[in-house]
């Protein structure tokens, strides 16, 4: 028995022994996912239930192998148990002093960040629960100030009006432009992810990163700025209802930001990650890591050490339903005529291998189809305008969007809009009027600067003109409505153009929710009594081992 085990902080094993060529070609060739950490000189390898059995399957390697797994077990349990909780322990004292009684669950975070987490997590609860406020909550309750917040431009006023709620005696700075300097006696600093550069260099207690799944592209400038100045910091935090915007490798880079152990990645490097979790394969054209694989197996991982997700189902009781449908529309015969156009020309392209061409194809197929829809959005608003009711209406493309505008001023109707164009502050003042002026009826919206960190719960309807190729924009969008504050059920109209490329896009849609779902589902309550058991009687038995 050379090899030792040992649960560590962050819900792995490590494996020590002296060295030895023996033990050290069974370690590498036997646990999958184990990384060597050269600062204890010892192999940490991923507690997944392929391990533990592989463990059990060679126990006369290893010292004291019953007493410690069934310790890493109840301890896994415990840190799952924590990241599904609807309320805080009996032992968790909140901090005196927010602005506001956070709510049962929202206490339930606090604890889990500030402690099972150990100030190092990703708070992935269902759109509309309020995380702000328990980022801000955390943030209070370890007094980490200054505090750096890295949001979407669209919410950076959102951030600010929230701080000043719950923590009114602190001093909340916008960054507003490259050139501001951080402000030495703020203790909040806001800045949105095109702007935080102006933080580099500067060290903070806390830093919080909203809307998390903006930094899914390690490549991009605004994931290499915000990682570098996150790790700088002791205490980090994700926030984001939609982790996984289309498939799991949207996850690594996230989870790159909290590096919950300062000098290794506990999920493995990307191609063990991949491998794993995202059926990771030599293709055609090179290494493949698009599909989802493992999931309930990831889903233990990170909800054992970093990652806390409730849904509204299981905490707002008293929050209405969500029901969408979907109206089918017909083809307009100019949008017809359009799309046999781009068919045919994609045919000629495909026959002579134009690169991209099938691409070229989709997208100019979107663009006629969303023009298309146009009228039937405008029929759908004129029918609306009677019901006296607010309307939310989502659509991607600028000269739909103008479409939908002009068809409003033609009703007479009075509207607000938050596109791409509008500045921060225009879009605060927007969604103002919208919540607050009963004349305001209907909101024209980009899916991409409404869809994240606003409250427009004023309406119960919303109408999505166009789909996405990514479910989580879509649902992002949705959740403006569905959310604390809302007193009605939320109806959400989608409409699609039969036989089109609409068609593809609400399946695709369908299946990367479905991926989306997978991962969201909380450990079930028969694999955490095995684990609270600290044993597995079927194996037991086989092996001569009581865990």
């Amino acid at each position: 028995m050379t090899i030792m085990l040992q649960g560590t902080p962050d819900h792995r094993i490590r494996m020590s022994f002296p060295y030895n060529p023996d033990d050290l070609t069974f370690v590498k060739a036997t646990f999958e996912g184990r990384q060597y950490d050269k600062n204890t000189r010892g192999w940490m390898v991923p507690v997944t239930e392929t391990n533990l059995e592989k463990i059990r399957a060679n126990v006369g390697r290893f010292a004291e192998v019953e007493n410690t797994l069934r310790r890493i077990q109840q301890q896994r349990a415990a840190a799952v148990e924590a990241s599904q909780a609807f309320a805080a322990s009996a032992n968790f004292k909140a901090r005196p002093g927010l602005g506001g009684e956070l709510r049962p669950y929202q206490a339930a975070g606090v604890e889990f960040i500030t402690t099972t987490a150990r100030n190092k997590a990703y708070i992935g609860d269902e759109m509309g629960l309020g995380k702000t406020i328990t980022a801000l909550a955390a943030i209070h309750q370890e007094q980490a100030y200054p505090a750096l917040v890295v949001c979407p431009a669209v919410v950076v006023g959102n951030w600010k009006r929230e701080a000043n709620t719950w923590l009114p005696d602190k001093q909340v700075q916008i960054i507003k432009s490259g050139k501001d300097q951080i402000d030495p006696k703020a203790d909040i600093v806001v800045a949105s992810y095109s702007l935080a550069g102006a933080a580099a260099g500067h060290l903070f207690a806390q830093v919080v990163c909203d809307e998390a799944h903006y930094l899914k592209n390690h490549k991009a400038k605004r994931t290499e700025t915000t990682v570098a100045i996150a790790k700088a910091a002791p205490r980090r935090l994700l926030l984001s209802g939609t982790p996984i915007t289309n498939r799991p490798r949207d996850l690594y880079s996230q989870l790159e930001v909290l590096d919950v152990t300062g000098r290794g990645r506990p999920l493995g490097h990307f191609f063990q990650f991949a491998e794993k979790y995202c059926d990771g394969h030599d293709g055609a054209y090179g290494y493949e890591a698009d599909g989802a694989t493992n999931l309930e197996e990831l889903s233990q991982r990170l909800r054992a050490g970093t990652y806390l997700r409730r849904d509204k189902s299981q905490v707002l009781t008293e929050l209405p339903d969500k029901q969408r449908q979907f109206i089918a529309l017909g083809i307009p015969a100019e949008t017809g005529r359009r799309i046999k156009e781009i068919r045919a020309q994609y045919a000629i392209e495909k026959e002579r291998h134009v690169p991209s061409a099938a691409l070229t194809a989709m997208t100019n197929e979107m663009v006629a189809v969303g023009l298309g829809k146009i009228e039937a959005a405008g029929a759908f608003m004129d029918d609306f305008k009677d019901t006296g009711k607010k309307l939310i209406v989502f659509s991607n493309l600028r000269e739909v969007q103008q479409g939908l505008l002009q068809k409003a001023r033609e009703l007479g109707v009075p509207t607000v809009h938050i596109l791409g164009d509008d500045s921060s502050e225009k879009r605060t003042q927007a969604v103002d009027a919208f919540q607050n002026d009963p004349k305001v009826q209907f909101a024209v919206c980009s899916l991409k600067a409404a869809g994240v960190g606003i409250t427009m719960t004023a309406a119960s309807d919303v109408l999505m003109v166009e789909q996405d190729w990514t479910p989580a924009n879509l649902d992002q969008a949705e959740d403006r409505a569905h959310r604390i504050g809302q007193k009605n059920a939320v109806n959400v109209t989608y409409l699609v153009m039969d036989k089109t490329i609409d068609d593809d896009l609400k399946q695709v849609i369908d299946s990367k929710r479905r991926t989306a779902s997978d991962l969201s589902q909380p450990v079930k309550a028969e694999v955490l009594a095995r684990w609270t058991a600290g044993q597995d009687k079927s194996k037991g038995k086989d092996k001569g081992i009581s865990l």
